[in-house]
């Protein structure tokens, strides 16, 4: 990329030069950091003009506003502003560093967590047609709040963060919680939860086995499910409509 584009307190000094990649925008969240971190800009001036000439020295200090500051976040940072491009950090290296897994990890519910362990361990769905309809109610027709609430806990168990849980995780979660689970049980369950087969479970296979199945079964969520299968609206669903 080569276009210089962006406004002048966030723009990397490699835009300025007009010669940049990607990392540009982990230069930008550093300034974002640094703005929320200490409640100052990391390059001022009168005029755009004399902050992008010190935009493109890529010089900076860390003096009003970051006394209480720990010296890990001020570390995160530095590593997001660094001119260096090679040496900046990348997307997954910014989730991955000691500042932001220490405290952008949310502690879920231990109620709502080990509920949540609980139910997958009576989960069963070995119809297509029962795994579609309770992944419809659990995905379209749950509250918000218990949506978040589990999602948080979903979070705190895939420690990879890559949105997809592993049974390795799975049993590290019910290990975690000092729930019992055997080998067996792992597997039996795991691959209940796993209804795509792609050998880990997603958010929202994780979200309908993670429920009661008091709370999948309402009758106006299934009317609602209902609804959503018969298509022509007749009051029956064909094999069509199910295709």
């Amino acid at each position: 990329m080569t276009e210089t584009i962006g406004s002048a307190y966030y723009i990397a000094p490699e835009v300025l030069k007009g010669s940049y990649n990607y990392k540009c925008d982990l230069w930008s969240a550093g300034v974002i950091c640094y703005m929320l971190l200490s409640g100052g800009v990391p390059f001022g001036g009168t005029s755009e003009a004399e902050i992008l000439r010190k935009v493109e020295s890529g010089n900076y200090e860390m003096k009003q506003g970051w006394q209480s500051v720990s010296e890990q976040a001020k570390e995160f940072v530095r590593t997001l502003m660094n001119v260096d491009v090679e040496a900046r950090l990348s997307a997954q290296q910014a989730l991955e560093h000691p500042w932001i897994v220490k405290n952008g990890l949310l502690m879920p519910d231990e109620v709502i967590a080990i509920a949540a362990l609980d139910n997958i361990k009576k989960f069963k769905c070995d119809k297509v047609l029962r795994s579609a309809t309770f992944s419809y109610i659990a995905s379209q027709l749950i509250g918000k709040r218990e949506r978040d609430l589990l999602s948080t806990a979903f979070r705190f168990f895939n420690k990879s963060n890559d949105g997809r849980l592993t049974k390795e995780q799975l049993r590290e979660a019910y290990t975690h919680y000092k729930r019992d689970v055997t080998d067996e049980e792992l597997d039996t369950l795991f691959a209940s939860m796993d209804t795509d087969k792609s050998g880990s479970i997603s958010f929202s296979e994780f979200l309908t086995a993670s429920m009661t199945e008091r709370s999948l079964t309402g009758q106006d969520k299934l009317q609602s499910a209902f609804r959503m299968f018969d298509k022509d609206g007749s009051g029956l669903v064909s094999a069509e409509e199910l295709a």
